[in-house]
C-alpha cells in the first residue's frame, strides 16, 4: 500500500493518522558528523553566541561554492579572497596567550576552520598580516568551542570593569592604560 506524507510528518493510510517512518535525520545524525562538525555547524553556534553577547559582528560568507560567471560579479563588487570568517567590530582589549599581558585592538577578525584537518590558506594569512597591521587582532580558530573560549577568556570589550586598572581574569593580573577609562 502507497503512503503519502502529510505536512506534520505523518503516513495518511486508510484515512487514519500513524507516525511516519521515514523520519527526517538532523544535522548530526551521522556519527562522524558529530564528532567532526561542518565549518557551517560550527558557524551556526558561533552565530547563535555572539547574536545573544549583543556584540557588533558579522559574518564573511566566501565558503560557498559559486559558478564562474557569479563568482566573477562577486568579484568586481568588491568579494575578496581570504577574508575572515567572523569580523567583531569595537575596541577591545585582547589578554595574551599566557594570560599575563594585553594590548588595545580596533577589532576581532576570527577565520573558523573545521575540526581535524583544515588550513589556513595563503590569502587567509596575508589578510591574517594586514588586519593585524591596521590593529586588527587576527586568529584561526579550529571549531566554535575554540572560538567561544577566546571570546570567554581572552577578548574584552572596553568599557568593561576588568579594564580600569589592575583587574584579575582567570587569576592573572590584566593592566592596562587607557585614556577615558570609566570609574
Amino acid at each position: 500500500m502507497r503512503r503519502f506524507m502529510n505536512r506534520v510528518g505523518t503516513s495518511m493510510a486508510g484515512g487514519l493518522a500513524k507516525p511516519s517512518t521515514h523520519k527526517r535525520q538532523g544535522l548530526c545524525a551521522n556519527p562522524r558528523r558529530s564528532k567532526n562538525p561542518t565549518e557551517a555547524q560550527e558557524m551556526a553556534v558561533l552565530a547563535d553566541y555572539l547574536d545573544a553577547s549583543g556584540l557588533l559582528w558579522c559574518h564573511v560568507p566566501n565558503e560557498s561554492r559559486r559558478s564562474p560567471r557569479q563568482g566573477a560579479r562577486l568579484k568586481r563588487l568588491g568579494m575578496k579572497a581570504g577574508v575572515p570568517d567572523v569580523l567583531i567590530f569595537g575596541r577591545f582589549a585582547v589578554i595574551d596567550e599566557k594570560m599575563a599581558n594585553a594590548r588595545w585592538y580596533i577589532g576581532v577578525a576570527i577565520e573558523l576552520k573545521r575540526k581535524g584537518g583544515s588550513v589556513v590558506s595563503p590569502e587567509q594569512r596575508v589578510w591574517g598580516n594586514k588586519l593585524e597591521a591596521a590593529g586588527w587582532f587576527w586568529a584561526a580558530c579550529c571549531g566554535a568551542d575554540e572560538v567561544l573560549s577566546l571570546i570567554r577568556n581572552r577578548v574584552i570589550p572596553e568599557g568593561s570593569p576588568l579594564l580600569c586598572g589592575p583587574q584579575t581574569k582567570k587569576g592573572m593580573m590584566v593592566s592596562l592604560e587607557q585614556d577615558g577609562c570609566p570609574v
